[in-house]
């Protein structure tokens, strides 16, 4: 999408071409083309180009200050447009305000001419493609840097998305290294300090509005210590600022004010933990329950020892009638953020961006659908775009159906698959919880670790050597007794041993004789 650009232009006659134009009653997100305006001199005009391919559509928005003429032109028409020629168009019509969607695929030029009251127009134009661009955010580093689902799949000349309502998000990690300096850390921000962070949005809705919150489960490493800790946040994402207090969101945690660009947000830490490579982990946000009075909603994690569910945040929403976490490619939220499901590397907090020294890490994203059905969400792009984190120098790559973070440059543009990485959890008992042993029947993959023998596995190999041990004892007791046999025979005619192997009996049946 080029920016816009004014021209004069001489009058010039416009004939009107069929072109299929879909009106917009409302529009959640649009791009502010121009927020201030731009001022066109009579004859002026100012232009867009879009480039549209299948499955796609943009929403334009366009208002003035008098009347203007609002025209859609094909690449050839626009040029002879520009040239001061006789040309055509595809859609014109004259008026002070125009909501319209374009979805026939091709390139376009809308076109919007100060050519009817002979003074100055200021001219506004705000657009939204339909499904999201994806790189509003982020196209370049620094980024959040991992795996993220938005539910669009971009082909090479057509566009497919999906929306889809879940009620679990799981992010599976295992990590063989890492290491992050920033010699410029933001404040209360460790040096050595990064983060891994699963992102969902839950959508609230009730009987007469509808409200998103932003969920985020985050693990911060300080890599030169080898320790890390976990903590939840939970945004109000309906609006920017975020708006929260201490009634309107409980846990184990608080409501605190972050800035006055971001607002508001709730957040729990717990405490410590140490690691050793290769390192893995599960994190879990789970939506527990919904009453007409609020939801509920569980952040977990496992690093080896089941499931701990370390804090459920009530969220209190007066007339609640449905909630869900929510894909929705064809939306953003009131505060300007995606409804995707992300799981990615970037700074230990604050909005920090760091540089990673050494990264390699394997990824995979599972999410449980309202039917109690768990899927890989396919497919999944490279970075993520709701938070404010982000790394310097790491790349996501896809290989043998697998997502690896490694250290890297600039690969925004896959799209690939990830199963879930072989987990490690040392120095446990490594039981599976009766969340993985679903999992696992459902073909994601869980993988127990081959390096950590279980209680019962020590009990099994214990009365295996007790056996054996028993069992040589006999055959050495035996042993001993033949010898002492053997040597006894010893002592008489050789022919006396060998009679046991004739057909009849010796004829002295007595005893041998000393």
């Amino acid at each position: 999408m080029s920016n816009a650009i004014s021209i004069k232009m001489r009058l010039i006659p416009i004939l009107f071409l069929a072109f299929s134009i879909s009106p917009i009653v409302s529009i959640a997100f649009v791009y502010q083309f121009n927020l201030q305006g731009t001022t066109l001199p009579p004859n002026y005009s100012e232009y867009i180009k879009v480039n549209i391919v299948k499955g796609q559509a943009y929403i334009f928005n366009i208002t003035a200050s008098n009347l203007v003429t609002i025209m859609i032109m094909d690449p050839q028409d626009f040029y002879s447009f520009r040239n001061g020629y006789s040309a055509s168009s595809l859609y014109i019509k004259v008026s002070q305000a125009e909501t319209f969607e374009i979805s026939n695929p091709g390139s376009y030029y809308v076109v919007i001419y100060n050519n009817v009251s002979g003074e100055d127009v200021t001219v506004r134009v705000n657009y939204t493609p339909m499904p999201v661009d994806l790189y509003y955010y982020y196209h370049s580093l620094p980024a959040p840097i991992g795996i993220a689902y938005y539910g669009e799949y971009n082909g090479s000349d057509f566009v497919n998305y999906t929306i889809l309502k879940y009620e679990e998000a799981i992010g599976y990690a295992t990590l063989y290294s890492i290491s992050a300096y920033n010699s410029t850390p933001a404040a209360l921000v460790n040096p050595y300090g990064a983060s891994l962070q699963l992102n969902a949005m839950l959508q609230v809705n009730t009987e007469t509005n509808s409200y998103q919150f932003w969920l985020q489960n985050v693990i911060g490493f300080i890599t030169s210590g080898d320790y890390y800790y976990i903590w939840d946040n939970v945004w109000n994402s309906t609006s920017r600022p975020s708006l929260l207090t201490n009634s309107s969101v409980t846990g184990n945690g608080a409501v605190r004010f972050y800035d006055e660009k971001n607002g508001y947000y709730y957040g729990y830490a717990t405490g410590g933990f140490n690691y050793t490579f290769p390192f893995s982990v599960i994190l879990y946000i789970k939506l527990q329950n919904v009453t007409p009075n609020g939801v509920i909603v569980s952040f977990g994690y496992n690093n080896g020892g089941g499931v701990v569910w370390y804090d459920n945040v009530t969220i209190h929403v007066n007339y609640v009638t449905s909630a869900y976490m929510l894909i929705d490619p064809t939306n953003m939220t009131g505060g300007i953020q995606y409804y995707d499901l992300e799981l990615v590397f970037g700074g230990e907090s604050n909005g920090e961006y760091t540089y990673f020294n050494s990264l390699n890490a394997s990824l995979a994203l599972a999410m449980e659908l309202p039917n109690g059905s768990y899927v890989n969400p396919y497919p999944l792009y490279t970075f993520g775009s709701d938070t404010e984190e982000s790394a310097d120098n790491l790349q996501t790559v896809f290989v043998n159906g697998h997502a690896y973070v490694t250290l890297g440059n600039n690969n925004f543009y896959t799209q690939g698959a990830s199963a879930v990485p072989e987990l490690f959890f040392p120095n446990t008992e490594n039981t599976l919880t009766s969340q993985s042993v679903e999992n696992t029947s459902l073909g994601l993959g869980i993988t127990n670790s081959e390096n950590t023998i279980t209680i019962q596995s020590i009990e099994d190999i214990a009365l295996g050597l007790g056996i054996i041990i028993a069992i040589l004892a006999v055959i050495i007791w035996a042993l001993r007794k033949l010898v002492r046999w053997m040597k006894r025979l010893r002592k008489h005619n050789p022919h006396r041993f060998r009679a046991r192997r004739r057909r009849y009996p010796p004829r002295n049946k007595g005893r041998f004789p000393d």
